[in-house]
């Protein structure tokens, strides 16, 4: 299985140097979007906010870059 590394750029940038593995790249986009729902969930808990330009790369093993920002994370409804 390939290794995916999951680098967090909201506030401060937080780099993945371990990575985890997934079956392929639609399995690690779905678990960054996972990932993304609860640092939001963690953020409007604690200040009331979230930014939904922040964002989740997920880079692969050949350095192939694929973003998944907050906003994809979630659907706003009026």
């Amino acid at each position: 299985m390939p290794r995916y590394r999951f680098h967090l750029y909201n506030d401060i940038e937080t780099q993945d140097l371990e990575g985890r593995l997934f079956p392929d790249l639609k399995a690690a986009q779905a678990d960054a979007i996972r990932c993304a729902r609860a640092i939001m969930g963690s953020e409007l808990t604690s200040k009331g906010e979230i930014t939904l330009s922040h964002w989740i790369e997920l880079e692969t093993e050949d350095g192939d870059m694929h973003v998944v920002t907050f906003g994809d994370a979630v659907t706003i409804n009026p």
